[in-house]
């Protein structure tokens, strides 16, 4: 009997321990080299509420036209940082192509990156759908669009981090 309520004891303590639940989406950083990247935040699903919410790049493209979104070169590599104690327990990257307007009008893609101690890099690639893009203009640098969505789930609560850079057509 000791044993038993020894041990429905120790679960307890060990759930209420481990019940490090996300109250809210944590702060990121994005960076390329020393330049920080503006995002915009966009719940899914949290709490039990599931939202119904607009677009997070059309959002961004609401205080934004081309020339002021960050340029960054092909082939660079771009950091996102999380604090440790609130790295999701599934993270997701998808990259899209979008128009000055911020929609998508072409296929994304689901893009590969390292996560190790609360820092997340990946290297921007070329994109076979900024071929199609009518937002570049003759294959000149500065005129692809690009969006990219980090997905990150907390168990129940899901969220997501959207960021929108300028970079070299292919």
């Amino acid at each position: 009997m000791k044993k038993t309520g020894l041990m429905i004891f120790i679960i307890i303590f060990l759930v209420a321990c481990s019940d490090v639940s996300v109250k809210k989406p944590p702060e990121i950083t994005v960076q390329y080299g020393e330049t920080n990247i503006n995002y915009v935040v966009g719940l899914s699903s949290w709490d039990g509420v599931d939202y119904d919410r607009e677009d997070s790049f059309n959002r961004i493209m609401q205080n934004n036209d081309f020339e002021t979104l960050p340029y960054i070169e092909l082939y660079s590599e771009i950091i996102f940082r999380i604090d440790e104690k609130n790295v999701p327990e599934k993270m997701v990257l998808y990259e899209y192509v979008l128009d000055g307007n911020g929609n998508n009008g072409y296929a994304y893609r689901e893009i590969l990156f390292s996560l190790e101690n609360g820092k997340g890099s990946f290297i921007l690639d070329t994109h076979i759908a900024a071929l199609l893009s009518s937002s570049s203009k003759e294959n000149k640098p500065d005129t692809t669009i690009r969006g990219l969505k980090l997905i990150c789930t907390w168990g129940e609560n899901e969220c997501e981090y959207a960021f929108i850079i300028n970079t070299d057509a292919p």
